[in-house]
């Protein structure tokens, strides 16, 4: 997963860019009215996309080979 840097499409509208490989078929931009609700936005669907996608049995592997767990997101993410 790599989430980009917020960048202003106009005055009030920013977009943060989110790649999830492996996830989705292209990188998507996440809009909000600032940088920090568009960041906040981006951090908030990737976790969603996570558990859901664990939820559904699916598994997400740290570097380890370690499984992520629901709770783990929640320490990465925080609750």
């Amino acid at each position: 997963m790599r989430i980009g840097k917020p960048y202003m499409i106009a005055e009030t509208e920013w977009a943060c860019p989110l790649e999830i490989h492996g996830f989705e078929p292209r990188q998507v931009d996440i809009r909000g009215a600032d940088a920090l609700q568009a960041l906040g936005l981006t951090m908030s669907f990737a976790r969603k996309r996570m558990e859901h996608f664990l939820t559904m049995g699916g598994r997400i592997l740290y570097p380890d080979g370690e499984p992520y767990t629901l709770e783990s997101l929640q320490t990465l993410f925080g609750r």
